[in-house]
């Protein structure tokens, strides 16, 4: 939040989710509870009159805050949580690291999270993922 302060961008329509808050519900009751804290999103979204959320996630940042193991366990049923609901999900994988150390991002990180997501976008292009 403080980034889109100090570059002077509207934050109006950010809420700050942390995203430790959904591997702990996952953690604790699984789909139910991430459904639920999704949910609660939502309510606090449409209550102030938006038609719907886009969860922006930043897995190395999610990996940092809980284990790998956790964030793929989250990852397997984020996109069942998401179906039905005006909430869309976005996750930013940190390619360099990957690429140069794979110390967060590593091969497992990659093809796990591929299996999970239906789309993917690259260089201004949507694409549906096939395995």
């Amino acid at each position: 939040m403080e980034l889109l302060d100090f570059h002077g961008i509207n934050r109006t329509g950010v809420i700050h989710f942390p995203v430790k808050n959904m591997v702990i519900a996952n953690n604790t009751n699984g789909i139910d509870g991430v459904r639920q804290l999704i949910s609660s999103l939502l309510k606090e979204v449409e209550s102030n009159r938006f038609r719907g959320a886009r969860v922006i996630g930043q897995p190395s940042y999610a990996i940092g805050e809980t284990s790998k193991e956790d964030f793929l366990k989250l990852e397997e049923v984020l996109t069942e949580v998401l179906i039905g609901i005006n909430v869309s999900g976005l996750c930013l994988y940190d390619a360099f690291d990957y690429i140069h150390n794979g110390e967060i991002m590593d091969e497992k990180i990659m093809m796990e999270s591929l299996k999970t997501h239906s789309h993917l976008l690259y260089d201004n292009s949507l694409f549906k993922i096939q395995l």
